[in-house]
């Protein structure tokens, strides 16, 4: 079994409230833009908050992240990196 290790700051992080970057409903997932088996981490430039409905229509492929909504820190970071590009609009 994988146990993730969580600092103060990521307790605190799964604490506050998130809004799913597709549809802006309350959500309590995270998805991985570069998968951990891809060399992602749990950093925040690496990971989204989803709701659980986005999140298994994005595993799916029937809905993508447009890419306007991520931050340039996050663009930067999954740039040169193996990710899913099905899963982001990189038009919008």
């Amino acid at each position: 079994m994988h146990r993730m290790r969580f600092n103060i700051k990521t307790l605190k992080k799964r604490t506050e409230i998130h809004y799913c970057i597709i549809c802006g409903r309350y959500c309590t997932h995270q998805h991985h833009l570069v998968r951990p088996r891809n060399n992602g981490n749990h950093s925040d430039k690496n990971l989204v908050s989803i709701c659980e409905s986005c999140h298994k229509k994005l595993d799916k492929g029937l809905v993508k992240i447009k890419a306007s909504k991520l931050s340039l820190e996050t663009i930067n970071y999954i740039k040169d990196k193996e990710i899913d590009n099905n899963a982001i609009d990189w038009k919008n």
